[in-house]
């Protein structure tokens, strides 16, 4: 689904529920790791295109965007550590000059009891 700027979080799980919805409808099983697809702008940074959520098979439909396979280097955070773990990412890819081509951001869900042990995971695609 295409990332819209300046949305209320509330907003953003009414779209994942839309998602959740079109995979029920077209008989598919949803995995529910979901997040934030990024692709390089005009000016060579990253910024938000998609939402998505994962689903358990391959599907030739529009309305579904196969993540390009390749390697990636990740990093886990939550809502404390969120910056130290960029700026380490960040300053891996700088000190060995890795220009990534492709950006996930995952919402990762340690624990469904618990909706606030939030953690992420920033997924960088570096290979071509």
């Amino acid at each position: 689904m295409p990332f819209e700027h300046g949305k209320e979080v509330s907003d953003y799980l009414v779209d994942y529920s839309k998602l959740d919805e079109a995979v029920s409808q077209q008989g598919l099983l949803n995995l529910y790791d979901q997040g934030a697809f990024y692709e390089k702008n005009e000016s060579g940074e990253f910024a938000p295109k998609y939402i998505f959520t994962t689903i358990s098979q391959p599907t030739p439909s529009d309305n579904c965007l196969h993540i390009p396979a390749g390697t990636f280097l990740s990093v886990c955070f939550n809502e404390e550590t969120a910056q130290e773990q960029t700026d380490k990412i960040i300053g891996y890819l700088a000190e060995h000059e890795i220009s990534p081509t492709h950006l996930l951001q995952v919402e990762l869900t340690p624990n469904i009891f618990d909706l606030y042990s939030a953690q992420f995971e920033i997924q960088f695609r570096i290979d071509d």
